[in-house]
């Protein structure tokens, strides 16, 4: 079953924190691998989640914590 792209942009943050059920990440899975569109902004979120996880690091390497 072909899913719309607001239904896969609606999943990918919970496909990025490993929290959607198994059929929700074949469906993601699936449908990435024929989107350019929801790919890029499937890198972009990718992207943002590194940033701000470097940036807890950091913030927690100078306050000591």
């Amino acid at each position: 079953m072909k899913y719309s792209c607001d239904v896969i942009r609606d999943l990918l943050p919970l496909y990025i924190d490993d929290v959607a059920s198994p059929s929700s990440r074949r469906t993601v899975e699936e449908h990435l691998a024929e989107c350019v569109d929801c790919q890029s902004l499937f890198s972009r979120l990718q992207d943002r989640e590194a940033e701000t996880a470097i940036a807890a690091e950091k913030e927690a390497v100078i306050t000591g914590q």
